[in-house]
């Protein structure tokens, strides 16, 4: 109305997503910003969390600099459709106004969040140490400009009709970002800039250049996945191409575009078959200048050092390895080959790794608190196996950043990022290689994570061991040593033990759990790698994925989506009932708020394992409902929040089809969603579905 807005945004302090309302197109200026939309419409931007960072550092304001911040914020808002969905709800306002109904402003508002909600711009995800929330300073960062993809010839097959997106999805020394999904097809339109910090301070000495050079360098890994669009019941991603690249390429050509070549994976993994992702590499200083005392031959050089150091490295342990092995296999003249003794493994990169690189101690996101929670929050990861065509080797190990862009993974994987996750902790964690039980009477292969705990000294000296298994895809733990009931019948072989600085081979006469040791120190009963070989590998070698990674933070709202998935799957409930049975629905909301603290105690059980007391809840449940009255409930827990669904998955279940379709005298449902977020955007969403009428007479 008055033709100017201000705003002040403090870098310091940008850590969450910018609102920036835009009224007229007269320039908006405060501090550090200036930029106009070049429209005359209302607008909103949604900066990066720790975009502050960079957007502070323009402190000059120079008429060419506003002009390209103008530039690119117009370019942002054009990119996202902003001004598009503006225009189509004040559209759809008008029409409604028309008809008599009259959009107020406040809806108008509401409504103009949630298009943006569902259509998010590029955001930052801020690992254990990443920028969200840096200040500008005197930091080194790795700026990342995605222009596009090519050749994504996988994208030529016959689809069926059905609309597909991928991503693109970044991680950089613990630090992540991802593109906005883009229409699936041969050259997608990948899209977004990134800023990765590499040191703070930055250096400023050739010494501390050539430390920074020479030393073990992170890798920028890129993982693209493909999904389905405008299907709420199948949300299933799929990892479609992976690479990674050493970040000092970037020294090399600064600010160049280069192409970096994708390999296959997933269910397109076919050998040789790549495609290409069009970025531009660039080192800059953010809140500085850049002065670089050395010459592209230095780091040339540095490269093709570190190169020929980790090629070394893992010819001398691969030596070592096979000499190993041919000492455990003919031991002790008993024939052990038979055994799934598993030391090396094929990444998605097609490189083979000897597996203890695989589970490093990781620091996670504060958001876990400690080791029951990491269970609960790898075991809500899907667990599925990836596909591969013609035969192909579908034992390949996902990278953690692959894991979590898809969105699941299979056992090895929910094993070994548990693993990792346990060993942050300071627990003495190691990934177990042997079988289960499937439940017909057999057996088959499979893979689990122990902890390893010396407690009291028995009365030889020696101190009781006590071990825990740790099942990585429920959460759901129980004892190895002493045996229990729930091991004993779960378990049936073990035929070796690894962590990242050990690894452990059965060589006991049976390897069945009922009789072999778990004693990792008894050389009678366990071949143990030498770990000097395995700590001189972990020091010559490239930085592992696991080393690299870092989980993200969780990015929405529960008590926002709990709102949102009970008003969804309410309006849900009430068409089906009306639509299956010709049934009215009615709701009692002072019930569905008694029952979110038993929804708490549920998800309470699944982290600790221990059952917890509901009699508050049963007490408060029979004070609620109506003398004469009868009450049903079901609870259930989904790893996703959309109500279409939490439907249908309600509508196959007996118990709970029974509680939704209930007829008779005085019916009246209540209904709570309860959310509780772990890292990645992954969490555990309850809903319990409750419904009390009146006794047949």
């Amino acid at each position: 109305g008055s033709g100017q807005r201000s705003a002040v945004v403090p870098a310091t302090v940008a850590t969450t997503d910018v609102l920036v309302e835009f009224r007229t197109s007269a320039p908006v200026t405060d501090g550090p910003f200036s930029f106009s939309t070049g429209s005359p419409l209302s607008g909103r931007a949604a900066f990066p969390p720790g975009s502050g960072a960079f957007l502070g550092a323009t402190a000059q304001t120079g008429d060419a600099q506003l002009e390209d911040l103008r530039s690119k914020l117009d370019g942002l808002l054009r990119d996202a459709d902003a001004y598009g969905k503006i225009r189509e709800a004040l559209d759809d306002a008008g029409a409604k106004e028309n008809r008599g109904q009259g959009l107020q402003k406040d809806a108008l508002l509401r409504r103009l969040m949630a298009a943006a909600e569902r259509s998010p711009a590029p955001e930052l995800l801020g690992g254990s140490d990443s920028m969200r929330g840096a200040p500008a300073g005197d930091v080194l960062a790795l700026k990342i400009d995605v222009k596009g993809g090519a050749a994504f010839v996988a994208e030529l097959a016959e689809t069926d009709g059905v609309s597909r997106a991928v991503r693109a999805h970044l991680a950089f020394d613990r630090q992540r970002a991802s593109t906005r999904l883009a229409a699936a097809r041969v050259d997608p339109e990948l899209r977004g800039c990134f800023f990765f910090e590499i040191a703070r301070p930055a250096p400023k000495t050739p010494g501390a250049w050539r430390k920074l050079i020479q030393g073990r360098a992170s890798s920028l890994r890129i993982a693209v996945t493909r999904e389905r669009v405008g299907n709420a019941l199948s949300h299933k991603r799929e990892l479609v191409a992976t690479a990674s690249l050493d970040w000092r390429k970037a020294l090399l050509d600064r600010g160049g575009a280069r192409s970096i070549a994708l390999k296959a994976a997933g269910p397109d993994g076919v050998d040789g078959e790549v495609a290409t992702l069009d970025v531009a590499l660039d080192v800059v200083a953010v809140g500085g200048a850049l002065d670089l005392p050395f010459q592209p031959d230095d780091v040339e050089d540095a490269m093709r050092k570190a190169r020929s150091e980790h090629a070394e490295a893992a010819r001398a342990f691969y030596l070592y390895a096979k000499q190993w092995w041919d000492g455990f296999a003919k031991g002790a003249g008993r024939d052990l080959q038979q055994r799934e003794v598993k030391l090396f493994a094929r990444d998605v990169a097609g490189e083979v790794r000897c597996v203890c690189s695989s589970v490093p101690p990781h620091r996670a996101h504060p958001v876990l608190g400690g080791p029951p929670r990491a269970a609960r929050f790898v075991s809500l990861l899907p667990l599925e196996k990836a596909g591969s065509v013609a035969g192909g080797n579908a034992d390949t190990w996902h990278t953690p950043l692959a894991t979590c862009a898809r969105g699941s993974g299979d056992v090895w994987d929910h094993a070994t990022l548990l693993c990792s996750l346990l060993r942050g902790y300071g627990l003495d964690a190691r990934v177990c290689v042997g079988s289960m039980s499937d439940g017909r009477g057999g057996a088959q292969p499979h893979v689990w994570v122990a902890t390893f705990l010396r407690t009291s000294v028995d009365a030889s000296g020696r101190a009781r061991l006590r071990v825990t298994a740790w099942e990585s895809a429920t959460g759901r733990r129980c004892s190895l040593a002493p045996l229990d009931a729930q091991a004993r019948e779960r378990y049936l072989s073990v035929a070796c033990v690894f962590g990242d600085d050990s690894f452990h081979a059965n060589k006991q006469p049976s390897d069945a759990v009922l009789r072999c040791s778990w004693d990792l120190e008894d050389a009678n009963a366990w071949l143990a790698l030498d770990p000097r070989r395995l700590a001189a590998l972990e020091n010559n070698a490239a930085k592992g994925a696991m080393a690299d990674f870092g989980l993200a933070a969780p990015l929405r709202d529960p008590r926002a989506m709990e709102l949102e998935m009970e008003r969804d799957l309410k309006a849900l409930i009430e068409r089906h009932r009306e639509a299956s049975r010709g049934l009215s629905t009615h709701w009692d909301a002072d019930l569905g708020y008694m029952l979110q603290p038993s929804l708490a105690a549920y998800e309470q059980e699944r982290v600790t394992g221990h059952a917890v007391d509901h009699a508050d809840f049963q007490d408060a449940v029979r004070r609620r409902v109506p003398r004469g009255h009868c009450f049903k409930g079901f609870p259930t827990c989904f790893p996703h929040a959309h109500a279409g669904r939490a439907l249908a998955a309600l509508e196959r279940g007996d118990l709970s089809r029974d509680v939704l379709d209930t007829q008779g005298e005085q019916v009246t449902h209540a209904l709570r969603v309860r959310v509780f977020p772990y890292a990645e955007n992954v969490c555990a969403v309850w809903v319990m579905l409750a419904v009390h009428y009146k006794k047949a007479t």
